[in-house]
Formats: C-alpha cells, structure tokens, sequence
C-alpha cells in the first residue's frame, strides 16, 4: 500500500546515517521495489530543509509499478 514511512532515531548523526544507509539498501533492491526518498528531520535544519517533509514521495517508475515511498 502507499504511505509514507516514519522512522523516530535520537540524534541528527543517527537520522543522516539512517538516511545514507537506507538509501543504499533501496538502491541495492533495484526494481524490487518503487523509488524511494529518505528526508532527513531534525531541529538544527534549516526551516527550507523541515519543509521537505511535505514534498509528495516520488511516483511510481512505471505505470502500476510499486509506489514511491517518503521516509521521514
């Protein structure tokens, strides 16, 4: 099903590493699964950089692919 996906991490170094991690194994997964978007969210971000969050999750690659996933 589609939806974003909400991930609680403690500190701004364990979210940015999460995010590169996470990026990684999705782009290991290749077309496996639909494209994703790791946005990062933490106080000390600039309030241009929290807006993020409200960006809609990439669409699908092709027509009835698997939907594209945000990950906050």
């Amino acid at each position: 099903p589609a939806g974003d996906i909400l991930v609680f991490l403690t500190g701004e170094e364990e979210i940015e590493d999460a995010c590169r991690k996470i990026s990684k194994e999705v782009a290991n997964l290749g077309d496996q699964v639909g494209p994703m978007k790791a946005v990062p969210l933490y106080y000390t971000l600039p309030p241009v950089m929290q807006q993020r969050i409200f960006e809609p999750a990439p669409p699908p690659v092709k027509e009835g692919g698997p939907p594209g996933r945000k990950i906050v």
